[in-house]
């Protein structure tokens, strides 16, 4: 029994640490959709944009990328293997849910899709998480209640996929995600 206790607390206390710290999931959006073509606008201004880790960014309202050969291409012409996003902006997905951002994002080729990585702090996926699993619920007690498991999931089953290059992915596999904004009900009961 004191075993059970004493893990029970050290689970706990990794939680509370991982929420409080600055702790980011890597999500792979839009798993159940594969995307050939993608739009990035702003939500208001600019965003940046850059096609490698250390080149100079860009700035832009809007962003539009196919897939074509395995590579990543750009409105404006060039094919490129990554592109890294940063700022406020939306994803306009062909398929699947719109998703409004400010978390650093990255798109890779793939031969059937475009992968795309956000780097999401914890509470924000949290949010997304459970706007995804009980938007519908708008009980306080029972979204707090689902918040503290979604939090728990997260941390507890964070290298799902890291085999694949992310934490984890935004479907049912792992938890259904909606970045389309958060109900005030969902960002106060995650905030509690």
């Amino acid at each position: 029994m004191f075993r059970r206790v004493v893990a029970m607390a050290s689970f706990h206390l990794v939680l509370l640490s991982a929420a409080r710290g600055q702790t980011t999931i890597s999500v792979r959006l839009y798993s159940q959709h594969a995307q050939r073509r993608l739009k990035i606008t702003a939500q208001a201004g600019e965003f940046r944009w850059r096609t490698c880790a250390t080149c100079a960014a860009k700035s832009a309202t809007q962003l539009s990328i196919h897939l074509a050969a395995n590579k990543l291409q750009l409105q404006e012409g060039a094919a490129v293997e990554k592109v890294f996003v940063e700022g406020a902006y939306r994803i306009t997905p062909e398929q699947g849910l719109k998703a409004a951002l400010t978390a650093p994002l990255e798109l890779k080729p793939t031969k059937e899709t475009i992968l795309v990585l956000a780097s999401v702090p914890l509470e924000d996926y949290v949010v997304a998480a459970l706007e995804g699993e009980a938007a519908i619920s708008q009980q306080p007690e029972a979204l707090k209640a689902m918040a503290v498991a979604i939090r728990a999931y997260a941390v507890h089953f964070r290298a799902r996929h890291r085999s694949e290059g992310f934490d984890l992915c935004d479907s049912t596999h792992c938890q259904a995600l909606n970045f389309t904004g958060a109900t005030a009900a969902v960002r106060t009961a995650v905030q509690a």
